[in-house]
């Protein structure tokens, strides 16, 4: 971590030095024979520190899968499978937000329909269609006129 942090700060301005740097620093984790969990963590704060151009990263995992690939190191994961777990934390990141904003605008939906079938005693199908095809915004909308409303026709 410090031999990292120390090659950060000397090399700021230096692109191909820092490049060279970080792949020292994972040479090292290899050639110390760290578990994969370690070189996992240890790469990730490497990676944090001596941030490169996309194109320089993408060189560089290249370089680091090839060089994993000649040396037959299966007890490692390689570089790739790291970007590959990341997308997958973030693909179930998005899908839990957007599960969740969904279950958010069925909650709203429902509310309405409640609020029409206590005010109204049914949802016409005109009605149902609006309130299946509405954005949150709408829903709210929806609702409010459900409340306050004095027959189907306004809503």
């Amino acid at each position: 971590m410090l031999l990292a942090h120390l090659a950060a700060q000397a090399t700021k301005k230096d692109v191909a030095g820092r490049e060279r740097a970080k792949l020292d620093l994972v040479w090292r984790l290899y050639e110390q024979g760290y578990t994969r969990e370690r070189v996992l963590s240890l790469f990730r704060f490497i990676d944090w520190l001596l941030a490169l151009p996309a194109a320089r990263e993408l060189a560089l995992r290249r370089e680091i899968m090839q060089w994993e690939e000649e040396r037959q190191m299966p007890y490692i994961t390689s570089i790739e499978r790291i970007g590959r777990a990341e997308g997958r934390e973030e693909g179930l990141e998005r899908g839990r937000e957007e599960g969740m904003e969904r279950g958010r605008e069925e909650g709203h939906r429902d509310l309405v329909r409640r609020a029409v079938l206590r005010r109204f005693g049914g949802i016409p199908p005109n009605l149902e269609a609006r309130i299946a095809g509405a954005d949150s915004e709408e829903l709210t909308a929806l609702f409010d006129q459900a409340l306050v409303a004095g027959s189907l026709e306004e809503i």
